[in-house]
């Protein structure tokens, strides 16, 4: 070797050694007035799936899509899913761990939730419990602008507890 090769190769096991033990640098956002901050991000997910899973078998017969809400007894916290019934079988998107057939078949709310949450408490590494699972109706939920005077306060329905759908613009 000569001794370019050699400089090169120090150079860069010295950068390589640099790089791996620079300090890290932590960044926390702060939101604006102008930001738009989503706490309920899975409904998010859901819907937007929900619209990907309508338009890809919307042709098929003995097809249907919904949104499912639950609330889980050891967490505070609830969770959206989409939830479609293709060819005979019953599938369910989240997105943590994706879209999956159902071992199953049942149209039953709570029966697909615990099959759901077992699937994401694989993720989160921790057991979720169901407390209660409730289909989305899309066509009786309301729509209320964020910020509005005129929203209702919220009542004791699961559907209403991830809190009312807003429109910003």
């Amino acid at each position: 070797m000569n001794l370019n090769s050699r400089l090169a190769c120090r150079l860069v096991a010295v950068a390589t050694i640099f790089s791996l033990t620079a300090c890290e640098h932590k960044v926390t956002l702060v939101g604006g007035e102008e930001d738009l901050v989503v706490l309920n991000g899975c409904v998010i997910s859901a819907v937007n799936y929900l619209a990907v899973v309508k338009t890809q078998h919307s042709l098929e017969k003995n097809y249907w899509a919904k949104i499912l809400l639950v609330r889980f007894s050891n967490n505070s916290a609830g969770h959206a899913y989409t939830v479609w019934e293709t060819e005979g079988s019953i599938y369910g998107y989240d997105r943590n761990s994706g879209s999956f057939g159902l071992p199953v078949y049942t149209r039953d709310a709570r029966s697909i939730a615990i099959v759901l949450a077992q699937e994401l408490s694989k993720v989160l590494k921790k057991p979720l419990a169901v407390e209660t699972a409730e289909f989305v109706n899309s066509k009786e939920a309301q729509l209320y602008e964020f910020g509005s005077v005129n929203m209702p306060t919220p009542s004791a329905s699961l559907a209403t507890a991830f809190g009312p759908i807003s429109i910003v613009r």
